[in-house]
């Protein structure tokens, strides 16, 4: 039997093993800005610079599906059709099933009419 390496402190749940300096996620490094302070101009209403701050994501991994799909969502969000269709085209391109998510998100709503819609 493997015997786990926390404290007895911290396999009781009375405190937690002391694990360095904590940083937002396991996520946090990999993209910059991350993608949660993207959402911080998300939820003051600033879409543009929601956009602009994913995008910047976006330039960093430029064929992950979630990534481009936020972004599409976001540019619709601030008025960018035209990038908003062409960086959804590409999430659903790489991630097919996007498409059945694209046709229930509200933040999308404004692009189902055109006529390049996915």
């Amino acid at each position: 039997m493997r015997r786990s390496k926390c404290t007895p402190r911290a396999r009781s749940g009375r405190g937690a093993p002391d694990l360095g300096p904590r940083r937002g996620g396991p996520r946090d490094g990999v993209y910059d800005p991350t993608p949660a302070a993207a959402e911080l101009h998300r939820a003051t209403g600033d879409f543009d610079a929601y956009a602009a701050e994913l995008a910047a994501a976006v330039e960093q991994r430029p064929d992950h599906p979630g990534l481009l799909y936020v972004l599409a969502r976001a540019e619709a969000l601030a008025g960018r059709d035209d990038g908003a269709i062409e960086h959804l085209r590409r999430a659903i391109e790489l991630r097919p099933t996007l498409a059945d998510r694209a046709r229930d998100d509200d933040d999308l709503a404004s692009l189902r009419e055109r006529p390049d819609w996915p």
